[in-house]
């Protein structure tokens, strides 16, 4: 598996069930789907040159994104600039894309017509 990630867990309570995590990957990209069965705190970056987009279902919109409420929509981006600081509730899962920068750039500026930095005006 490529190495995606740089971050530390920190479990805050007692698990319930069993966790896992499911995972995909051509060699630079990484699609994964993931399950906490305790409350977890994390912090870490994504590694250097890639994105991640996360879509996380309801118990995870109820914790912490970067510092602040969780969107609600559900769908949060991690880049290698800033330094991730989440708080994910216990059943959160989520479904997680990491991938290279600059395919990331082309893609979404290709199908949107807009800047990367339009959109996401702190990342990218």
């Amino acid at each position: 598996m490529i190495s995606v990630w740089d971050l530390t867990f920190w479990q805050l309570g007692p698990a319930s069930g069993d966790g896992g995590c499911d995972f995909v990957s051509d060699g630079r990209s990484l699609l994964y789907e993931e399950h906490f069965p305790a409350t977890i705190a994390l912090r870490g970056t994504v590694r250097r040159g890639s994105v991640a987009i996360v879509l996380t279902n309801g118990h995870g919109r109820r914790g912490r994104w970067q510092g602040s409420t969780h969107p609600d929509h559900g769908i949060a981006y991690a880049d290698d600039r800033r330094e991730l600081d989440a708080l994910l509730h216990r059943a959160t899962g989520n479904l997680a894309a990491i991938i290279p920068l600059t395919a990331f750039r082309e893609t979404f500026e290709q199908l949107s017509g807009r800047p990367v930095e339009e959109v996401f005006p702190d990342s990218c």
